[in-house]
């Protein structure tokens, strides 16, 4: 673009020494983010494309996108540009670029039908795959008019970048407009930012000269520099003006030059095209409306020229630099001037005809809906059809904000009466996927629905939404309304009455509803879909805790829906409700095999959501079962991959069982700083997961001697708890916390009393895991002989049991209630069986207190203390366990949401502090310094063979 071209580069050395810096970074494995910002024409577009050419020639492999005015609602525009030769490649080639989880992002590349976390999660992995073979530059030009599900995709890749050999550098237009909040999410975090100035004086006499002759007056030359201010594409448009009108670059043409303003430099353009032919002018008005999508054909039939003409029409515009030959604007400023100039009327006209024309020749849904987004509004059924079938489109490839802006102007049209609520329905669904805003459209569309069925699905969604953010209450009654709609459709009522009761047993306040809803099903009738196994699961999950079910009876249903579809097929919460039933059944190998089904599918999916509350469930089970240091690497991911605000009202889940672990593992200062940063908040104290870690608290106070801490907080999760009627201890034994709390503060009264009711409903109803538990209480608390052969009933009841923490914790307790009786020689035997049953279940305090206890009855344990050795951080214990499982350096990365860059440093890390120098070692190295684990590993977790080396 003559002077453009170059003049975007003139004076622009520092900022390209810091692309280079930038690119040099990325090519050693360290990504980053570039922002080049400057007002339009200053640039931006010739520096990027510099940084191009200089990271080809730095041996990086080079993608480039721009965004356009029209394109910003075209759903992954900017990713299909920036990956448009995957879709393009052949059959073979693209099923190895997109295997594995990479295949998440087919969606984006409108190759498949998806989810838009899914999509992000497959992007992310496919962009560090091709990053892998060489370093890459991602490219985006006029960022401030990308779409949204692009900018989305580049934000979750920024953070990851660190580890990545890959530079994504961005242009962004400043000074106009206020910038979209995916815009501000991706600008708002740590980049590297470019701001262009304007070229100085003397810069812009260098062009001058160049362009117009070396003899160009300095005054001429100063005038040209007031009237553009330096601007690159301003100084441009100015001197082929005055060489096309043959004005001398003389002293006395500068005081001509003084009197252009810079908004005259601009419509230069339109003078330009007003010396061309018809045919050029009707051919640059249709390239304008169809955007840089835009091709010959559809351009010529749009201005209504054969294509010969059209050719003719190209060449000329070509030649007076506003197109160029890919059939672009030389420059987006030039493609507003020429837009300026259409009314708004005849541009409606314009996208109105475009988007005719795009569906005879059968375009894509959403190149059709961008138009018509558009037009003016004027009743048209057509028109809601298109847009409705364009935000169809969307939806199926992940772009539910595109989705949701063609279903808006679908109801501007607006459509006939009878459509109206069925738009907004679909709209508030769009809406869902990605906030609340689409609560109150499904309530519109339900003011406008009639029809029962219909009425039915569109509250089962509205209950689902709210119970999504948190709002079980609102679900509930929503849901509750919905079993009222007169429709014969038994399938759907079951699902609602399901998803029903799965919020009324949240929500303390709903509670009654629950039971009444749940008391008339039939546990012992089989199941004929997942959605009757979830409405089973639920009300056994109910019962069992209420003492209305026995554990063995809450074990069938359990495992009846676990070896149904509904762990993979239902929703997140029904599969995680059958895997607490397990749990509370003493099935615990089930339970995790559940769990790990549940994270298989996640992860599949691309659903860190999914993963995390998954994995904290899974993290309780492995608790329970004694494996203390799996119940840590699990409980890790889930806090580390738990979303704060997205799905916060799960939190108190995962901190819960997080605790719960450090407790075990003695790090009582780090779990109070969870705590600390769980917080109040406003609805939590009525969700039943708030009362859990109510009771975890109440074990941290414990184990931190403040026992009257521990006994108000544990009475606090009783009164809680009070609606639930937590009869069996199954489920949260907080009488016994209560009780030892309360005896080590000198209430014993109370401790027998609460110790004694646990120890009834125990007997009464509760599997060996909390019988034992409240054996090894009442023991505690009754002291003497009475308290020493309950402590022994304790043993032999956890003997058996999966509970092999708990069995280990009855013989530690056993061992000194008989040292503090004066029976030192009888101590020993239980003492040494409980240290060595907390050093196999990787339980640091209680293995402390086990050798404190035999030292004090005269014994010389031997061994370590710790379970584990304190020199593996935390982080690198979790990676080494799962390699040691088999898992490979890419598996690892994915169930941990980490880059692979971050699973080798661990991984080194950890090969120099257990001396080891392969992959092989390393199960060995781990078994020789940690305890073994109390139960083999799960299905998923089976070692296989793997590399010796760090990157295998």
């Amino acid at each position: 673009m003559g002077c453009s071209a170059d003049g975007g580069l003139v004076e622009r050395a520092a900022e390209l020494d810091r692309v280079r810096e930038c690119i040099d970074a990325a090519a050693a494995g360290r990504g980053s983010l570039v922002l080049i910002e400057g007002v339009a024409g200053i640039g931006k577009t010739s520096v990027l494309r510099h940084a191009c050419t200089i990271a080809a020639h730095a041996g990086c492999g080079v993608r480039f996108a721009a965004a356009g005015p029209l394109e910003r609602d075209l759903g992954w525009n900017i990713v299909r540009q920036l990956f448009a030769d995957v879709a393009r490649a052949d059959d073979a080639e693209r099923e190895r670029l997109l295997a594995g989880v990479n295949g998440l992002a087919a969606p984006a590349l409108g190759l498949a039908a998806g989810s838009d976390a899914g999509a992000l999660h497959g992007l992310y992995w496919l962009t560090a795959d091709i990053a892998g073979a060489s370093p890459l530059l991602l490219a985006v030009d006029d960022a401030q008019w990308a779409d949204p599900a692009s900018l989305s995709y580049l934000t979750y890749l920024v953070p990851r970048l660190n580890d990545l050999g890959v530079l994504v550098a961005v242009t962004v237009r400043s000074g106009e407009e206020q910038r979209s909040a995916e815009l501000r999410a991706l600008s708002g975090g740590r980049a590297t930012v470019i701001g262009l100035r304007a070229m100085s004086a003397a810069a812009t006499a260098t062009l001058t000269r160049s362009a117009l002759g070396d003899d160009a007056a300095a005054a001429f030359c100063e005038a040209c520099h007031n009237v553009t201010g330096g601007n690159p594409f301003l100084l441009h448009e100015l001197l082929e003006q005055l060489r096309r009108d043959r004005i001398q670059p003389s002293e006395e043409s500068a005081a001509q030059v003084n009197a252009v303003r810079p908004e005259t430099v601009t419509r230069s353009v339109l003078l330009r095209l007003s010396t061309l032919s018809e045919a050029a002018r009707a051919l640059a008005n249709a390239v304008a409306i169809l955007g840089d999508e835009g091709v010959l054909a559809q351009a010529a039939t749009l201005a209504e020229l054969d294509r010969a003409d059209a050719i003719a029409a190209a060449d000329e515009l070509a030649g007076a630099d506003i197109l160029d030959a890919a059939l672009r604007f030389v420059h987006p400023i030039v493609q507003e001037t020429v837009l300026a100039e259409l009314s708004a009327l005849v541009q409606a006209y314009q996208h109105d005809r475009a988007a005719r024309m795009l569906v005879e020749q059968r375009a894509p849904a959403e190149r059709v809906g961008v138009h018509l987004l558009h037009t003016e509004p004027a009743g048209d059924p057509w028109v809601v059809e298109r847009l409705r079938e364009a935000a169809a489109a969307a939806l199926a490839s992940g772009a539910p904000v595109a989705a949701a802006t063609y279903l808006e102007r679908a109801l501007h049209e607006p459509p006939p009466p009878p459509n109206r609520g069925l738009v907004l329905f679909e709209l508030g669904a769009a809406q869902a996927r990605t906030d609340l805003g689409g609560v109150q459209r499904i309530r519109e569309a339900l003011e406008l629905t009639a029809e029962p069925h219909t009425r039915a699905e569109m509250m089962l969604l509205l209950g689902s939404t709210v119970g999504l953010a948190g709002d079980h209450e609102q679900a509930a009654d929503v849901l509750h309304a919905a079993l009222n709609e007169p429709h014969d459709d038994g399938a759907l009522r079951v699902s609602i009455d399901a998803e029903l009761a799965g919020h009324c047993l949240h929500a303390s306040s709903r509670l009654g509803l629950a039971f009444e809803r749940l008391g008339g099903v039939r546990l012992h009738r089989a199941a004929s879909g997942s959605a009757e196994h979830a409405l089973r699961v639920i009300a056994a999950h109910a019962l069992i805790c209420s003492g209305q079910l026995d554990a063995g009876a809450a074990r069938e249903v359990a495992l009846a829906a676990a070896d149904s579809a509904l762990v993979e097929t239902g929703g997140l919460s029904q599969a995680l409700f059958v895997a607490e039933l397990l749990v509370y059944a003493d099935e615990l190998e089930a339970a995790i095999a559940v769990l790990d089904r549940r994270i298989a599918h996640a992860r599949a999916h691309g659903s860190s959501p999914g993963v995390a509350l998954a994995s904290a469930f899974r993290a309780q089970a492995e608790l329970r079962r004694g494996a203390v240091l799996r119940a840590e690497t699990d409980a890790r991911t889930a806090l580390e991959v738990l979303d704060s605000e997205f799905l916060g009202y799960c939190r108190p889940y995962v901190l819960s069982f997080m605790i719960d672990v450090l407790v075990e593992l003695d790090r009582l200062h780090e779990a109070e700083s969870l705590l600390e940063l769980a917080g109040p908040r406003p609805n939590w104290p009525q969700l039943w997961q708030h009362a859990l870690l109510t009771a975890s608290e109440a074990r941290l106070r414990a184990a931190k001697g403040d026992h009257m801490r521990a006994a108000e907080t544990a009475l606090e999760c009783g009164r809680r708890l009070a609606p639930w009627r937590p009869r069996n201890p199954t489920a949260v034994p907080w009488r016994s916390l209560a009780a030892l709390a309360s005896a080590r503060v000198g209430e014993r009264e109370e401790a027998i009393r609460l110790a004694e009711s646990e120890l009834a409903h125990a007997r009464a109803m509760a599997p060996p895991r909390a019988l034992g538990v409240a054996l090894r209480t009442s023991g505690l608390v009754h002291g003497g002989d009475p308290g020493i052969a309950l402590l022994r009933e304790s043993v032999t009841v956890l003997e058996g049991s999966v509970a092999r923490l708990e069995h280990a914790r009855a013989l530690v307790d056993l061992g000194a209630a008989l040292r503090r009786s004066g029976q030192r020689a009888d101590a020993r035997e239980p003492l040494r069986a409980g240290l060595d049953g907390a050093r196999r279940c990787g339980a640091r305090a209680l293995a402390r207190r086990a050798r404190d206890e035999l030292v004090a009855a005269g014994a010389r344990p031997r061994g370590p203390v710790d379970a584990e050795p304190e020199l593996l951080t935390p982080s690198e214990s979790r990676v080494a366990r799962l390699a040691a499982d088999g898992r490979t350096n890419r598996e690892i990365a994915q169930a941990l949401f980490v880059s692979l860059r971050t699973v080798e440093t661990h991984l080194t890390h950890v090969y120099q502090k257990l001396d080891i120098g392969s992959r092989a070692q390393l199960p060995g190295a781990l078994a020789a310094r940690v305890p073994t684990p109390v139960s083999g590993p799960s299905a998923t977790d089976r070692p296989r063979v793997g590399r010796d080396y760090v990157s295998a």
